[in-house]
């Protein structure tokens, strides 16, 4: 592109006109994804993206540190599951004992020496008198 002339010249004035012509013609023909490229703007540069050893040691201890909890995580899971099962076993232990428990007072009560003297042994207490049902002889013989 040619050095733009001084400002208060005709040639500085058309020179103007002629590229805002062409910035015009390059809005009309231009699609609509595409930047627009104005010829008195540098064009940006790309910059390139170097291989960088520190940000590849970096993502590999982030990786293998992320490898490594999930493995603890996992595994603090398998334990809390294995803990509850143990809790609930213990709860049913606890309860089947004191079910025992009750079950051996019961058993060492005057009451339950008295019913089983009265029902199995048929024994009775001073004065009782037992009242039997007759038995009806068997017509068969």
């Amino acid at each position: 592109m040619l050095p733009l002339p001084k400002k208060e010249s005709k040639a500085y004035a058309k020179t103007k006109r002629r590229e805002v012509n062409k910035v015009a013609f390059a809005l009309q023909s231009r699609p609509r994804h595409r930047a627009l490229e104005v010829p008195w703007q540098k064009k940006p540069r790309r910059r390139k993206r170097k291989f960088s050893w520190s940000k590849a040691v970096l993502l590999s201890l982030v990786l293998y540190f992320v490898y490594s909890s999930s493995k603890q995580v996992q595994l603090a899971l398998e334990l809390r599951a294995k803990l509850e099962r143990v809790n609930k076993e213990i709860a049913a232990t606890q309860q089947r004992t004191e079910e025992l428990r009750r079950e051996i007072e019961y058993l060492k009560s005057d009451a339950y020496v008295e019913k089983v003297a009265r029902e199995e042994l048929g024994l009775v207490k001073p004065g009782e008198i037992i009242f039997m049902p007759a038995v009806k002889p068997d017509k068969s013989r």
